[in-house]
């Protein structure tokens, strides 16, 4: 599903604390609005909405027809009914595992995620090596996209890697 969002933002190495020049400060992740773009930390999560200004059911592709024109369809990916999770950058999945390397200190890492509390970006965090099996556990499948729970356990949502999409129009 190749319509990400997009937080505009300086990644940071959790050992040295330098900027790691990942995709030129932009992070990729699967939440809220598709093809969203986000550009300071504590910006509210876009929700797609439809003609009536309800927001469109996840996972739903949605396309507005206006008088002259039709939009490109959009969809949102996940619901507001979830507030608190981790969104991993699909991108970084691609990379051979031995690509993530900090360049200042030489440091690896897992992965990179956008943090999302209360509905709102938080940061761009960086896992370092072994973080995530650590404190969320064995992401297998992976999940790009894990729920955190009122109780701050993890649930990891592996279904939502390519889940099934309907279709609505107005």
């Amino acid at each position: 599903m190749p319509a990400y969002s997009v937080f505009h933002t300086r990644v940071i190495c959790p050992s040295c604390g330098r900027e790691i020049a990942y995709r030129g400060g932009q992070t990729a992740f699967c939440w809220g609005r598709s093809k969203f773009h986000y550009f300071a930390r504590g910006d509210a999560i876009e929700w797609l909405h439809d003609t009536r200004k309800e927001i469109v059911p996840p996972f739903t592709w949605y396309r507005k027809r206006g008088w002259l024109w039709q939009s490109d369809a959009e969809f949102n990916f996940g619901s507001p009914t979830y507030p608190d999770l981790i969104a991993f950058d699909p991108e970084i999945s691609v990379q051979a595992p031995e690509s993530r390397v900090c360049p200042s200190c030489r440091s690896r890492y897992d992965h990179i995620a956008v943090m999302i509390r209360e509905g709102r970006l938080i940061e761009v965090k960086v896992f370092e090596e072994g973080e995530i099996a650590d404190t969320i556990g064995p992401l297998v499948p992976f999940a790009e996209t894990v729920l955190i729970r009122a109780d701050g356990t993890y649930e990891p949502r592996p279904d939502w890697n390519d889940p099934p999409m309907s279709t609505l129009e107005s």
